[in-house]
């Protein structure tokens, strides 16, 4: 199941170029202001045949109209975003099979070779809960940029005989393999549920801990700061508006090393030479260069910089959603 769900989708996404180019060629749609929404852009869908080894599958776009003004909103082009949906070299297979969620969702994750996004699949109520809330989402995007809320970019359905599965693509909180994430947070801001401590954990897991589990506090730059509670205001009030419930605060701390602050001094000097229009390539990137909130923690009579990276993730559970699940779950149980 590894394999076919991630081989699969790379096939499709590639077969589904092809089709979209020969409707519309991808430069003209990302190069086109005029290319206006309509509004049987939000409720349109496209499907397409695509053949798998042995099989034959139907793959399902939703509204990929809105979803290319979601990714434009966000600086990605269609190009970039097919790219990097590209089957691994067999020796190197399972370094990129699926992983499974530890929530109560059971959810299936697939990472793209090149760590910029992921897929994860969903239950048909939370395609409902994305359907529901595509326009407002796209608006918030476009009037906050730095909005903390996850990236979803596009939404499919892949049906096989009787089987269905639907999945969106969403994009990498983490500046990832660019940047070192030495402490990851998956924070819910309740009351602990018991679980596991610190200690019982190996360390340097690669899961992410939980509220009860967290032992240190998170300290910002005052004009950091003021941002983070702005965004994150108008950010909640978006997920409240829609019914959006059991979202998380996911938090990646990079701890600052001197090779940092030499590489950030060095773009600095190269954007100063050559102009504000320098791009500074990604693999040159510094952690500061990222998007990521400054901050730091007192150690000892020290302060030791870090940079933190934002996500509000699992925004598709509304009270529907929640319920369904809940259902589930105790048809397991009982």
């Amino acid at each position: 199941i590894n394999a076919e769900y991630g081989g699969f989708l790379s096939r499709s996404l590639a077969s589904w170029r092809r089709r979209y180019t020969t409707l519309l060629p991808v430069s003209e749609v990302e190069k086109n202001p005029k290319l206006e929404l309509q509004e049987e852009d939000f409720n349109y869908t496209e499907t397409a045949k695509i053949n798998g080894h042995y099989k034959t599958y139907e793959l399902k776009a939703y509204t990929p109209n809105v979803f290319r003004e979601i990714r434009r909103a966000c600086n990605i082009s269609t190009d970039d975003f097919l790219d990097s949906w590209v089957l691994p070299p067999l020796e190197n297979a399972e370094d990129h099979q699926m992983s499974q969620s530890t929530g109560r969702s059971g959810s299936n994750f697939y990472k793209t070779p090149d760590h910029k996004f992921f897929f994860k699949t969903l239950i048909h109520a939370e395609v409902a809960a994305m359907m529901q809330m595509t326009r407002s989402y796209l608006e918030h995007l476009r009037r906050y940029p730095r909005s903390f809320i996850m990236r979803m970019y596009a939404l499919f359905r892949i049906k096989h005989m009787g089987d269905k599965i639907w999945i969106v693509i969403m994009g990498n909180v983490f500046p990832q393999p660019f940047v070192k994430i030495d402490e990851k947070y998956d924070l819910k801001g309740r009351k602990p549920k018991p679980g596991k401590s610190v200690k019982e954990r190996p360390p340097l897991s690669k899961d992410a801990l939980k509220d009860n589990e967290i032992n240190r506090k998170f300290y910002l730059e005052e004009d950091e700061f003021h941002f983070y509670v702005n965004q994150l205001t108008v950010d909640v009030n978006l997920l409240k508006l829609h019914n959006v419930m059991d979202y998380s605060l996911l938090v990646g701390v990079h701890m600052v090393t001197p090779q940092d602050v030499e590489q950030y001094d060095r773009n600095l000097a190269k954007i100063n030479k050559r102009g504000s229009k320098y791009v500074v390539p990604r693999e040159e990137r510094s952690a500061y260069e990222w998007g990521g909130l400054r901050g730091g923690r007192p150690d000892g009579k020290e302060y030791v910089p870090e940079v933190y990276f934002i996500g509000i993730i699992d925004c598709l559970t509304n009270y529907y959603v929640f319920k369904v699940m809940a259902n589930k779950m105790k048809s397991v149980l009982w």
